[in-house]
């Protein structure tokens, strides 16, 4: 494809970028001070692990990915009813909900409204949106500025697939407008890390890089087809949430060691310059993300996920310095800057993280 072409496919991804970001910060703008369970519910009914320490009793985890099947003993056929019910409400009414586990068992429990603050706006839907723009913004200017680069492509791939995921991920707990294409970024992440890892710091197997990326986006294709089947059946949709899950944590972690192994063993100066800004980047904004990932995926998704969305903006943000910087000698003040604001932001997310594992 030639550059003008490449640009103008980017100008028009942005626009639809832009309108679709616009779209969803419209509509979870409508979350702020209405009453609502305390746990959100996907379309299928279905409890993401997605939730603050303080909501439904300090103990949200023990619903996650359990389907709602009735409130105060009425069955529920949707997920709008769900929240229907709930919010004729005032914050703090003890609300009884049934609840079906992913092996079928029945829980039923007894849990008190309340009311989304803005608070629990920017700690969920504004880490959300922050990623998006980051992923998005930064994979789409960078291919905008150096179409040829193969790196610059690996980025446009994992900044579309991610930002799409994450954007979308705000639209999981109502009005549901985007679900379905939640599932393709979901599906697609893991292989647009991959394709990253192939081209960045250095261009991998060139020869056949062509034919392993087409092998890898074929896998992945089967992957959400079967994922946008069973939406509608809560069992089977955990199963392949989780093991989309489990990707996600591994397309982390090959990108982190990429990225040191190369920071490493490079013999190019230029190359460990480069390196030395993203691998910052990458650890900051990957670590905590990868660990949550793997221990949801190993403990059934009752861990918390929303604790990584604080960090992994920092990524797209390095890579982009990386590659579309030309002069990288002159770089002392930005990585001390950069490292301060890593610091205090993995201090942030471990204070987040410490707290939620002793919430009461």
């Amino acid at each position: 494809m030639s550059p003008r072409l490449l640009r103008g496919g980017v100008v028009g991804a942005a626009l639809a970028a832009g309108v679709l970001l616009l779209v969803v910060i419209v509509n979870t703008a409508q979350w702020v001070g209405t009453t609502f369970p305390g746990f959100f519910v996907m379309s299928n009914r279905v409890v993401p692990s997605i939730a603050l320490p303080d909501w439904s009793d300090g103990d949200a985890s023990r619903f996650f990915q359990h389907q709602v099947v009735a409130v105060d003993g009425v069955p529920v056929p949707t997920a709008a009813a769900v929240y229907e019910q709930v919010r004729q409400r005032a914050p703090g009414t003890p609300v009884e909900y049934s609840f079906r586990s992913p092996e079928g068992h029945s829980l039923v429990a007894m849990v008190h409204a309340r009311r989304f603050s803005t608070a629990d706006y920017v700690l969920i839907f504004g880490a959300y949106l922050l990623n998006g723009v980051a992923f998005l913004g930064t994979g789409l200017l960078v291919a905008y500025l150096k179409p040829r680069n193969a790196a610059s492509l690996g980025l446009l791939a994992a900044g579309l697939t991610t930002g799409l995921f994450v954007t979308t991920a705000a639209d999981l707990y109502g009005p549901y407008w985007f679900v379905r294409l939640h599932l393709l970024g979901e599906s697609f992440l893991a292989p647009a890390f991959f394709h990253l890892a192939l081209v960045f710091p250095t261009e991998r197997l060139p020869r056949y890089r062509r034919r392993v990326l087409l092998g890898l986006y074929g896998a992945f294709a089967l992957l959400a087809a079967a994922y946008e089947v069973v939406l509608g059946s809560p069992s089977a949709y955990t199963a392949v949430h989780l093991l989309a899950t489990a990707t996600h944590g591994l397309g982390a972690l090959t990108i982190i060691a990429v990225v040191v192994y190369g920071l490493v063993t490079s013999p190019s100066a230029l190359v460990r310059r480069r390196v030395s800004v993203v691998a910052l980047g990458t650890l900051a904004a990957f670590l905590t993300p990868a660990v949550l990932m793997a221990a949801s995926a190993f403990y059934g998704g009752k861990v918390p996920l929303n604790a990584g969305a604080f960090t992994a903006f920092l990524f797209p943000v390095s890579l982009a310095y990386a590659i579309v910087k030309q002069d990288l000698f002159e770089i002392d003040v930005m990585l001390r800057r950069a490292t301060t604001y890593a610091a205090v932001v993995v201090v942030i997310g471990s204070l987040y993280l410490a707290r939620s594992a002793n919430a009461p």
